[in-house]
């Protein structure tokens, strides 16, 4: 079934596609050097995203643009071909992404010192079955696979 609300995506890609197309035009006819884009959320812009801008520079002479938002609206920078490139965390649709890990993140389960989980080394996902949490973020992976449990 197909939604008015899929209709207005379809149409705003398109328009932005014409956007991005104008922009190139006018830097192949206003510029020596292409520009690249960065969509990012903003966690990224303290180690991530300045090792990332440093690889580029050393290759090409690119000018760099960073664009800022959630892991949603990287992905959707990345649809609406607003961003050339994106960092996100996952899951990600294969379907709509040609993705390839770059990091790993750990995570912390805090807790009380007189909780049951005191006396372990190790909590996995599983053992989190059934506890209340407080999450930093829902859309976070980890949440993700917490929920589904």
């Amino acid at each position: 079934m197909y939604r008015p609300w899929d209709l207005l995506r379809n149409v705003d890609a398109a328009l932005t596609s014409l956007d991005r197309l104008g922009s190139s035009v006018s830097e192949i006819k206003n510029q020596d050097k292409p520009r690249v884009v960065i969509a990012a959320p903003a966690v990224f812009g303290f180690i991530t995203l300045p090792k990332v801008v440093g690889a580029i520079r050393t290759k090409t002479s690119s000018s760099i643009r960073v664009l800022s938002g959630s892991d949603e609206e990287v992905r959707e920078y990345i649809l609406f071909g607003q961003a050339d490139l994106g960092i996100s965390r996952l899951p990600l649709d294969p379907g709509l992404f040609d993705w390839a890990p770059v990091a790993t993140a750990r995570s912390a389960c805090i807790f009380h010192p007189e909780h049951r989980f005191s006396a372990r080394s190790h909590i996995v996902a599983q053992d989190l079955i059934g506890e209340a949490i407080i999450d930093i973020d829902p859309q976070f992976a980890t949440h993700q696979m917490i929920s589904t449990h």
